[in-house]
């Protein structure tokens, strides 16, 4: 554990990058520069020193989820001023200690403490779930052994004191609001009867939190991966959460809440699974439009320029879910993985392209999408993406136009004069500039990963 000093100095460093927003730079001198703590931090260390003078004290953060400082600023009573929280692991009964600070001029004093019996604290959330602008406050905890079990509990305000509204065991816990400006709790958890995941909705019963309704995720479902909050195409919310159903393939179950409870969109009644979204796992869902909605990847067949069926190149359908569980095709993409850059197919060419890869060397890389004359004979050479990386940057290549740069890789392309029977099919610099990108392998900020 760490010892007093050391505890001090993470509280100041902690409190120090949460009130001015900033963080370490590359100068590794700053380093080992201390700014004089402000006059708040002095005050907040003096109330820790005074709380716990007699006990073994160490500073910790919450694990994972979006707020993971030692120290966060927040304000939960909604009277315009930050609270300071704090986390603690006392070597007590209650070793995980959540300590609430208000501010009072240059100092802090203790409003409340909150004392769990985990091992590790897994996550923090502030978030007003009744409308009241109030936040509660949502604190996830672990408890360690052969089966480790999670639980979350969740406090609310009612004057000076932080009340326990809900105290459950968890998996994976979510808060959005589905419906209206109000925030609601989800959480997945494993049926104790039939040992499959099922999500939960929480509602207001008599001044706690109760579970209102629950929905099963699909029956093969068998490890947690990612969660996310999105909107539908009519613009419902949905939590979609995707799960391995086995080493090499995923799927996404897709919730909303429709008149006070839960529905599983996708799941199909028949096979009790969301077949729709079954799909090898390094597909994963995003918003291919950048029109705000996240979008759902199926693997579609892709074919040589023989017309046979050729599982090297990835052809994707992305779809879109509506409240009443209909799917929408919005985009169809060739994906290359291996040189991380997609092509939106012109709608005019999905079902008819034909792919093969043609490689110079592994600094020259191309792939070439073509197109069957009218009469099914022969196939046309229509665009050429080459994949170029070191000296072959600067190789003289006829018609070539650089379209995507990044690090020392340039993806550019050539496009070949057509036939008079394929001149519809003929794209310009300009179109191709809006269909060419980089695949994105960024974590989006409103995803859970777990």
């Amino acid at each position: 554990m760490l010892t007093r000093r050391m505890t001090a100095l993470v509280l100041a460093g902690a409190l120090l990058l949460a009130l001015t927003g900033c963080s370490l730079g590359d100068n590794s001198d700053e380093l080992f520069v201390l700014p004089k703590p402000p006059l708040h931090l002095e005050g907040l260390q003096k109330e820790i020193d005074k709380l716990y003078a007699a006990a073994s004290v160490s500073a910790i953060s919450p694990s994972s989820g979006k707020n993971r400082q030692n120290i966060q600023l927040v304000d939960l009573d909604g009277d315009g001023a930050d609270e300071a929280v704090t986390f603690l692991y006392v070597a007590d009964e209650l070793p995980l200690h959540i300590l609430v600070f208000r501010s009072e001029q240059d100092s802090y004093r203790l409003w409340h403490t909150l004392k769990l019996p985990g091992d590790t604290l897994n996550s923090i959330d502030y978030v007003d779930l009744d409308g009241d602008r109030i936040k509660e406050v949502v604190a996830g905890y672990q408890l360690a052994g052969d089966t480790p079990i999670k639980s979350l509990q969740v406090l609310q305000l009612e004057g000076d004191d932080l009340l326990p509204v809900l105290s459950a065991e968890y998996t994976v816990a979510i808060t959005a609001a589905m419906t209206g400006n109000v925030a609601q709790l989800l959480t997945v958890v494993s049926d104790p009867k039939t040992k499959q995941w099922q999500l939960q909705l929480y509602g207001w019963q008599e001044g706690l939190l109760q579970v209102q309704s629950t929905a099963p995720l699909s029956k093969d479902a068998l490890t947690l991966r990612r969660a996310r909050i999105t909107k539908l195409r009519d613009g419902t919310m949905a939590v979609c959460i995707m799960s391995s159903v086995d080493a090499a393939n995923v799927l996404t179950d897709v919730f909303i809440v429709n008149d006070g409870s839960l529905l599983n969109l996708s799941r199909s009644m028949a096979s009790a699974n969301s077949d729709e979204t079954l799909r090898p796992s390094y597909l994963l869902s995003c918003d291919i439009n950048n029109d705000g909605v996240v979008d759902l990847p199926k693997l579609m067949t892709a074919y040589d320029y023989a017309a046979r069926a050729d599982s090297s190149h990835t052809i994707l359908n992305w779809q879109d879910y509506d409240k009443t569980g209909n799917l929408t095709l919005m985009s169809t993409t060739y994906h290359n993985y291996t040189d991380d850059w997609y092509l939106k197919l012109p709608q005019s060419w999905v079902d008819k392209v034909r792919v093969k890869r043609s490689d110079a060397s592994l600094r020259e890389k191309k792939i070439v999408l073509g197109l069957p004359a009218p009469d099914g004979g022969r196939v046309y050479d229509v665009l050429a993406v080459l994949t170029l990386s070191g000296s072959a940057r600067n190789k003289a290549i006829e018609g070539k136009v650089n379209i995507l740069t990044k690090n020392d890789v340039t993806v550019a392309v050539v496009m070949y004069p057509l036939p008079d029977e394929l001149k519809a099919y003929q794209l310009n610099e300009t179109v191709v500039r809006e269909l060419l990108h980089w695949v994105n392998h960024e974590w989006a900020a409103d995803e859970i990963i777990l």
